[in-house]
């Protein structure tokens, strides 16, 4: 597929005067030819992050990237999931354009990624990646020259593999006079807070609920597929006592994927990423989705659009571009990421490509929409009918659900979120299930309908159909 330039300079230069009017530290390198780094944590939600507020201390290392950078405050993944997650920050477009929707489904080459744009441009294009979808098996490796596979070890191994691996590439690099030559981009997937859940001890043991015992501790660390889904499906519930402990089982990952970041920031460091000088760098720390962790009868990441799995971290450090500490309340998007790494790459793009995706420099009050979806995923209902035999059909009615939700602020104040359940077929036919409208502000846990029952009032009607209507606008 063919690449429409626009004018970089004047794209830049206009970029450059929104971000100044809106407050944020953004300004066009000269030369712009920054390493730019993104280290994505699969599967971790901002509420259990101490850098987003949470009480418990998780991430001191995001913390300190965030006083040099910027933290955005409200990123939301586009899906509830990797594949298409990770598909819409490397194109831009929402899960339905690029179509990368399941692991039948991968992204497919027509698309051209923010891999192969930068290597088109002269960049040392490299992955390293814990997540098998993260890679060939997900089309998510078009463009990437050199392309890692670290399995991903528990107990804290994951992310020191990582390191180790990202040692022997900077190596590989420094002795290659080409590739040392060029501007480096590094995307780094890093598994630690995804099921199960077995963070090293020391982290894990202070952070038990009261009671715990070592066998019930070490039972929770034993919840994986099918488990979870046993439990989504009402099939095998798992108690309230092992929900506490995998909740704080998921705070110890995080704790120890902070800790490991933080060792990997130093290799970069040391290894000469990270230097100001010789057109800079940009250091991105995110998420492509968030995690259950009994909230709504769930846990993992399926069967749902709910705020634990669509509010993301989003944290970026570039000197003379993000920088100085500051926290953007407004509302940005996952794949906003995009246009803002080619920009900060000196990349032109056609901006009338992906109208769902803005750098983030020109950050509005009120923010951006967000969309996001949960197709109807019914190529898994075979698969559960062979996990679950003997189980009446109505076990699998949720695999016939798609889930649509947009975030916005219709009428200029709350921030809402209205969402929409249909009913697949499978032979195309959709039915709407329901409607729900959900006021963020004063209800993050999404737990009261606004449009439920005789208390509903014509505003809250309003503005659930405007954020219908955006739907239908962003997803025809």
């Amino acid at each position: 597929m063919a690449l429409r330039r626009v004018p970089v300079l004047l794209a830049a230069a206009a970029v450059a005067a929104a971000g100044f009017a809106a407050g944020v530290l953004l300004r066009r390198a000269d030369p712009p030819r920054p390493d730019i780094v993104v280290l994505l944590w699969d599967t971790t939600r901002a509420d259990r992050l101490s850098a987003f507020g949470y009480a418990r201390k998780t991430t001191p290392w995001l913390e300190s990237l965030a006083a040099r950078g910027i933290l955005f405050e409200q990123c939301r993944a586009p899906s509830p999931w990797t594949l298409p997650s990770h598909a819409s920050l490397f194109t831009g477009l929402l899960p339905r354009r690029h179509g990368a929707l399941s692991l039948r489904e991968p992204l497919l080459p027509f698309h051209e990624t923010l891999a192969e744009r930068l290597a088109a441009s002269g960049y040392d294009t490299v992955l390293v990646s814990n997540n098998p979808v993260v890679g060939p098996q997900g089309g998510l490796d078009q463009g990437f020259g050199t392309v890692v596979s670290v399995p991903d070890r528990k107990g804290g191994q994951g992310v020191d593999r990582t390191r180790e691996a990202l040692e022997d590439v900077l190596a590989g690099r420094k002795n290659d006079p080409g590739r040392s030559r060029r501007p480096l981009f590094l995307f780094v997937n890093l598994m630690e807070p995804h099921l199960p859940y077995d963070p090293p001890e020391a982290i894990e043991r202070p952070w038990r609920p009261e009671g715990a015992t070592d066998e019930a501790v070490r039972a929770a660390r034993g919840v994986r597929f099918p488990d979870d889904m046993a439990h989504n499906l009402g099939v095998r519930p798992l108690p309230p006592e092992t929900l506490a402990i995998l909740s704080s089982l998921y705070d110890a990952e995080i704790g120890a994927l902070d800790d490991g970041c933080a060792r990997i920031e130093g290799l970069l460091r040391r290894e000469g990423v990270l230097d100001p000088a010789d057109g800079g760098y940009l250091f991105a720390a995110t998420s492509d989705h968030g995690e259950n962790l009994g909230e709504h009868g769930l846990v993992d990441h399926k069967l749902s659009v709910a705020e634990t799995l669509l509010r993301v971290p989003l944290v970026i450090h570039s000197p003379g571009r993000f920088q100085g500490g500051r926290r953007v309340p407004d509302a940005v998007r996952l794949q906003d990421l995009f246009p803002t790494l080619l920009e900060a790459a000196g990349v032109g793009y056609d901006a009338g490509a992906i109208p769902h995706a803005q750098p983030l420099g020109a950050v509005t009050p009120g923010g951006r929409v967000q969309v996001a979806e949960f197709p109807a995923p019914l190529s898994f209902i075979d698969d559960m009918r062979r996990t679950f035999p003997g189980r009446p059909e109505e076990t699998f009615e949720p695999f016939r659900r798609g889930i649509l939700a947009v975030i916005g602020t219709p009428s200029g104040g709350r921030r809402l979120k209205w969402v929409r359940t249909t009913r697949d077929d499978g032979a195309g036919g959709r039915t709407v299930l329901g409607e729900s409208l959900f006021d963020l502000e004063t209800d993050p846990g999404e737990t009261r309908d606004l449009l439920a029952g005789p208390g509903a009032t014509a505003a809250d009607r309003e503005s659930a159909a405007r954020l219908a209507a955006t739907a239908e606008a962003w997803t025809e």
